[in-house]
This record gives C-alpha cells, sequence and structure tokens, in this order.
C-alpha cells in the first residue's frame, strides 16, 4: 500500500471505489494520535489521523517536503521510517518502509500508561525559578505536558518551581522525577501542540533522521 491520500482529493471523474471502501479495503484504521516526526536536521509534531500497516495520513504541526525521509515516534515508543509522497492543506500523506502491526500499536481497550506525549531533542536553555533561587539548566527534551533537564541536582522531587522559556513565556511546573543531576518537570497547564511546534521551528535539535535508521 502506498500512502493515504485525502478524501478531499477526489472528483467526478475519479474511479467508482469510494474512499471509505478503499480504506476498508486496506484494513485502515483511524485514529487522532499525536507523534514526532524526525527528519534531517529538525524535529516537528503531527497528529495521525489514518494509519494503515504500510502508510499513514498526518496533520502537520511544522514543515516537511515531498520526498523527504522521516522518522515517525508513535505511540509506546515504536518507531518507523517513512517516506513523504504528498503534502497538502496542513496534512501529509507518508509511506512506510516497513510493515507495521497496527493492532498490536493502537489496538489495546485498556488505558496505554507506556504512552507519553511526543518528546522533541531540542538544543535550548531555561531559567528555573525555585523559591528565590534562579538557575539556567539545559533542555533535554520537551513535551506539551513538561520536559527534562540537565543540572537539576539542587530541585527537589515534588517542588513547586516556575520555568521561563524563551519564546514561550513563564510556565508554573512541578519536580515529577529526578536522577542525579536529571529532572522531569511537569507543566501546571499544558502547552497546544501547534505552540510547541511553532516555538521548535527556530531550534536546533540533537538528532535527526540518520541517527534513526541504525536504532
Amino acid at each position: 500500500m502506498t500512502a493515504i491520500h485525502p478524501q478531499s482529493i477526489q472528483s467526478q471523474q475519479a474511479p467508482m471505489a469510494s474512499y471509505a471502501d478503499q480504506r476498508a479495503d486496506t484494513r485502515v484504521r483511524t485514529v487522532l494520535q499525536s507523534a514526532r516526526l524526525i527528519g534531517e536536521g529538525r524535529q516537528t509534531l503531527c497528529v495521525v489521523r489514518d494509519i494503515s500497516e504500510r502508510g499513514m495520513k498526518v496533520r502537520l504541526f511544522g514543515e516537511i517536503a515531498k520526498g523527504e525521509r522521516v522518522c515517525v515516534e508513535l505511540k509506546g515508543g515504536h518507531t518507523v521510517l517513512a517516506k513523504v509522497v504528498w503534502v497538502a492543506d496542513g496534512f501529509a500523506g507518508l509511506e512506510l518502509e516497513q510493515r507495521i502491526d497496527v493492532d498490536n500499536i493502537f489496538g489495546t481497550a485498556e488505558p496505554d500508561f507506556s504512552y507519553r506525549s511526543p518528546r522533541l531533542e531540542v538544543d535550548a536553555t531555561v531559567t528555573v525559578n525555585f523559591g528565590r533561587t534562579h538557575a539556567i539548566m539545559t533542555i533535554i527534551d520537551i513535551s506539551v505536558s513538561g520536559m527534562k533537564l540537565m543540572g537539576g541536582d539542587t530541585l527537589i522531587r515534588g517542588e513547586q518551581l516556575s520555568v521561563e522559556i524563551e519564546g514561550l513565556g513563564k510556565i508554573d511546573a512541578k519536580v515529577r522525577w529526578k536522577a542525579s543531576d536529571l529532572v522531569g518537570i511537569e507543566f501546571e497547564s499544558p502547552l497546544s501542540v501547534a505552540k510547541l511546534a511553532d516555538w521548535a521551528k527556530q531550534r536546533e535539535f540533537r538528532r535527526s533522521v540518520a541517527d534513526m535508521v541504525d536504532r
């Protein structure tokens, strides 16, 4: 199967088989699941709309180009390599390099606590304010709900604080976990996917699709 095309790309001259028929024939599952797209020198967020064992349609919150090779990080940390075969009206169709087990990734009927919000591995710093102390720390990764920081050896698990990120402003947060100088910060109010993706457009990233090939 090739990548899934948007329903809107149909005309009176289209084949008699309907889009719904095509979806049934190719066993497409409709989902609304956020994911991370890793390209060459950039990372962004998307929402997976339709997915089959060989392709997917995603809503974009950043820029990718037709013909580009990308790595898609799905629910539970599953990663797949894909080729962008079309881009139109804020959506894209991806053709997967290997078949995936859609039911295994998206088919669970129980809450899947292995899932976490997609995290962007940005090269950026943040000002952390706790008590009367202000410290500059390194962002390891960031999602709509929180981030992992390096340099937080003085922080305490459960501590209330605020963080100031250039381009995102001041955000109230809480320390959720700590391991040596690494800490996990949870935002009190999640960011929007669009806001985080727009901020990330101006950032440098630690990994690109080439780094994901041999994982």
